[in-house]
């Protein structure tokens, strides 16, 4: 299981003006029918409260003990996930106030990071693929990736010889 702080860490970077570029800090990524659709599309505003963070940030936690529970069958409780054991407690749920504090600094390369490793954490299971975690974690790359120093400037397409 990854860490509360990688968890919030990804929501803050969704959010982050750091990562903007004319989308004010919000983002967009595809949802997702059953009990987690809130619309073609769901989004989180920059100005998202901490619990509207923690709505996003339960989601990916799900995702990330789904993937648990098909990599490691024989774990049953949260206390059996490998990897961390401090946040079992809390049974792996954020709360409003775990975003509290100030987020960490916002890198668009160490977005980029964080995504990857949470992605190899989260996608042993059969529906990852199509699932809101997947969609949102596809949508902070390529906020991250927009964000990259002199990609505004690159070329569409190849560059003239």
């Amino acid at each position: 299981m990854v860490e509360k702080e990688h968890v919030a860490y990804l929501v803050e970077a969704a959010v982050s003006h750091a990562l903007a570029r004319g989308d004010g800090g919000s983002m967009m990524w595809r949802g997702v029918s059953g009990p987690e659709k809130r619309g073609p599309y769901c989004e989180i505003r920059c100005m998202a409260d901490g619990a509207e963070k923690a709505q996003v940030g339960n989601m990916l936690w799900r995702a990330n003990e789904e993937s648990i529970r098909a990599r490691y069958g024989d774990c049953k409780t949260a206390t059996d996930y490998p990897g961390n054991g401090r946040d079992a407690e809390t049974g792996y749920t954020l709360a409003a106030g775990d975003f509290r504090r100030p987020p960490a600094h916002i890198d668009p390369v160490q977005v980029l990071k964080s995504c990857a490793c949470f992605r190899y954490q989260a996608c042993e299971f059969a529906g990852w693929d199509d699932s809101e975690a997947a969609r949102f974690i596809e949508a902070l790359t390529a906020k991250a990736i927009n964000s990259l120093p002199g990609y505004e400037e690159a070329v569409w397409g190849a560059p003239k010889k």
